[in-house]
């Protein structure tokens, strides 16, 4: 005979590195902003490390096995994060009612705008659903969030201005 647990999982057995339970909106976009600033720190180890790789190439001389094994560690970082941001798609899914397995959608040229852009603004389900209990979100969460949403209008008009810039010089 087969047992299954149906025992729902609630907000406080929640693991951040677990694909079970839940996050809602704002909780969703404060995780967006720390695999940000994580993403944004490793991209600046790998070209502070490929330029040093570089610079010693050009110079005939062998990078060491410490810069190669800083570039693995780099290259492992970047894995665990692209892993952990399908772990958030994952648990916003659930928030709204939804498999995990739409989180495939990611790889759709185009279709991961549009399915990124659904996950921050689709509304959750307000009680518990299939996936447990709904996860209110901490007080840093919510300052992450809206930290999130400044840099991201920020970063809109500074693009936008040095596209009109650029298209100024030509």
């Amino acid at each position: 005979m087969i047992v299954h647990n149906t025992e729902m999982p609630t907000a406080s057995k929640n693991s951040f590195f677990r694909a079970q339970g839940r996050l809602n909106r704002t909780s969703y976009l404060a995780w967006n902003f720390l695999s940000l600033i994580v993403l944004f720190v490793l991209a600046a180890l790998f070209i502070q490390s490929v330029s040093i790789s570089n610079i010693h190439f050009l110079a005939m001389y062998q990078p060491s096995w410490a810069q190669s094994d800083s570039l693995i560690i780099i290259e492992v970082g970047f894995f665990l994060l692209i892993g952990y941001r399908f772990i958030c798609q994952i648990k916003r899914l659930h928030d709204l009612n939804a498999s995990g397995w739409l989180s495939l959608c990611s790889f759709i040229p185009y279709g991961n705008v549009l399915f990124e852009l659904y996950l921050i603004f689709a509304k959750g389900s307000a009680n518990s659903n299939h996936f447990g209990e709904p996860r209110p979100s901490k007080p840093w969460e919510k300052i992450a969030a809206y930290l999130y949403v400044i840099a991201v209008i920020t970063a809109t008009i500074a693009m936008s201005m040095i596209w009109a810039t650029l298209n100024q010089l030509n």
